[in-house]
């Protein structure tokens, strides 16, 4: 296919080509993958750049990077290598670490390849985020790549997390001569996921060289413990703004209004009604964290392990104190079939969350297709060959373009994960879509399925409004 970049696209390639450490922070579906290529053709046309790594969420790295090359012929020039943990070669062996002080074997997995084996001729290498450390730590100072992108660099917002330590170490080097991060959603907790992507850019030059006083700068406490240790924070007045300000030299932000007109997307919440002795059991384990089904039994040690079961419970099934699963209703099961009914042929894209729920999926429609049932799902779905599509958010919600073939969605259950759920949703609604996207969210009546839906605000704070509810709800039971 021809490639013709929009004006957006323009403006993210001229920024990115005029500043060799940015982020172009753009809504999903906004093309960056796209507008990056781009920019990598022009940096090897003036010999700017001679070998490029991009760092990616799995899924983004395995396939949709050597997909968009493959696509385009405006990229035929590129070659690409994806890197897996096959090329490291990794071989059980005894590490000697220190540990208090004495040296001591420990048994790790150590890469048997050698950096050369790397070097085979591809322009652009891709690697998934949680190999990025065993690569940094193979090529040492040897490291061949003269830029790097980190795609959804929202993944290395925990400046504790070795990804973030081997692109740090990367740039306390000097090693790296190009770094453009893509992200569709920046911040999505809180402002203070800012810092960690903000530093690998400038080393701290603009919000400082510690997130600690970052933090201390333009935030206050928010939520503290009995003993004051404190959980949450929250911006000043005016922070967000003056954060802003510093950083608009480097990031380019686009709203998803400056991108394309889309189709109207709606969120359907739909209530399920629970079977009377389903109901009965979840405000059992409810109430006391505790309850007993077939003769097992149910627990929940914490507020968050309670959220958990309560939501396995709310979609039909649960896991016991033994780690076995113990059906408790088909409610929503059934309610999928009428959607599958009423979608008169209509290709359905579905979301589940725990295990046991694909399993029962699978169980009620044989139809149904894993994503990794084929290597070309993604063609396959676009050409309308699937009827029924099941894509855990966490391994399908970034990088991936359902959007052809006017597929609708459906959350079997809802999350608290709001970058999870805003990406799965994105898959559908996305440059390219002709048709309106309608997202069915089936909703346990009378569970904890509604506040988990209410809980995905715009600030992101949903784990955090999640807990309170259920505790305010516990506090509800222990009046009555």
């Amino acid at each position: 296919m021809e490639l013709t970049l929009r004006l957006f696209q323009q403006r993210m390639l001229e920024h990115a080509y005029r500043h060799p450490f940015c982020a172009l922070f753009a809504d999903m579906g906004a093309g960056k993958t796209a507008t990056v290529l781009a920019l990598i053709v022009r940096l090897l046309s003036w010999a700017d750049v001679a070998r490029v790594l991009v760092v990616a969420p799995r899924r983004v790295a395995l396939t949709v990077w050597p997909a968009e090359i493959a696509r385009w012929r405006a990229f035929q020039g590129l070659s690409c290598r994806v890197l897996t943990a096959e090329d490291f070669r990794f071989q059980r062996r005894g590490v000697t670490v220190r540990r208090r002080g004495q040296e001591t074997t420990v048994k790790r997995l150590v890469p048997q390849a050698s950096p050369v084996d790397f070097l085979t001729g591809e322009t652009v290498h891709t690697i998934s985020r949680d190999r990025l450390a065993d690569l940094v730590r193979l090529m040492g100072r040897q490291w061949p790549y003269d830029m790097l992108v980190l795609d959804e660099s929202s993944g290395f917002r925990d400046p504790a997390t070795t990804r973030f330590k081997a692109v740090r170490a990367l740039r306390k080097a000097g090693l790296v001569g190009r770094l453009v991060e893509l992200s569709g959603t920046p911040r999505p907790k809180s402002l203070l996921d800012l810092w960690p992507q903000l530093f690998l850019l400038d080393e701290g030059a603009r919000l400082g060289r510690t997130l600690t006083g970052y933090r201390e700068r333009w935030f206050v406490p928010d939520k503290r413990s009995r003993d004051g240790q404190v959980f949450s924070w929250r911006p000043r007045p005016g922070a967000e703004e003056e954060i802003h300000a510093r950083i608009g030299d480097l990031c380019v932000s686009l709203l998803p209004e400056d991108v394309v007109q889309l189709p109207e997307r709606t969120i359907n919440p739909i209530e399920v009604p629970l079977p009377s002795q389903a109901l009965a059991f979840y405000r059992e384990l409810e109430r006391h964290s505790l309850a007993t089904l077939r003769g097992s039994d149910v627990v929940a040690l914490s507020r968050a392990a309670l959220v958990g079961k309560l939501l396995q419970v709310a979609g039909g099934a649960t896991y016991d104190e033994h780690g076995q699963v113990q059906p408790v209703h088909d409610a929503k099961l059934d309610a999928l079939e009428e959607l599958v009914e009423a979608s008169a042929g209509a290709p359905l894209l579905v979301a589940y969350w725990f295990r046991h729920e694909l399993a029962r999926i699978k169980a009620r429609f044989p139809q149904a297709v894993e994503f990794d049932d084929y290597p070309d799902t993604e063609a396959r779905w676009n050409r309308g060959e699937i009827d029924l599509l099941l894509l855990h958010p966490a391994s399908g919600a970034h990088g991936l373009n359902l959007q052809y073939g006017d597929g609708q969605g459906v959350w079997f259950g809802p999350i608290h994960d709001l970058e999870l759920w805003q990406q799965w949703n994105k898959r559908l609604h996305r440059p390219g879509r002709r048709t309106p996207v309608f997202v069915h969210v089936l909703l346990a009546r009378d569970t904890i399925d509604r506040a988990v839906l209410d809980s995905l605000g715009p600030k992101g704070e949903g784990q955090d409004r999640l807990l309170r509810a259920v505790q305010l709800r516990l506090e509800e039971l222990g009046d009555g």
